[in-house]
């Protein structure tokens, strides 16, 4: 993220400045519409990150009820320590559900920055 608003130009920002934008107005106004893609991008790994994450949750869990789904997942057997895989199946498949509603969510902002380079001035 540093990287993409160190590439913003400086001239955009002095123009604001010009203009009688204060310090904040400039971040909020210019940088971050023009940040959105990547922000966006940044949303989407954060939150897959999370949603998939293993270790913190089976060293800070102690009940079943407080598993998170991948947890859950790799935990499901019975006493016998047999799986039932299409359950398993069944449960991974789910899970993708809410990573997709997300992607799906911020596609807009990365066609968004697609696009932003491809308009000739």
């Amino acid at each position: 993220v540093r990287q993409y608003v160190q590439s913003i130009p400086n001239e955009l920002l002095d123009a604001a400045r010009v203009d009688g934008a204060s310090d904040f107005s400039v971040y909020r106004f210019v940088i971050l519409p023009t940040a959105r893609p990547i922000l966006a991008a940044l949303a989407v790994f954060r939150f897959i990150w999370q949603w998939n994450s293993y270790l913190y949750p089976l060293v800070l869990t102690n009940r079943d009820s407080m598993k998170t789904v991948q947890l859950g997942l790799a935990t499901m057997q019975d006493a016998y320590g047999t799986v039932d895989y299409g359950m398993q199946m069944a449960g991974a498949s789910l899970a993708v559900i809410p990573i997709l509603t997300v992607y799906a969510v911020m596609q807009k902002h990365f066609i968004h920055g697609i696009t932003l380079g491809s308009v000739k001035a």
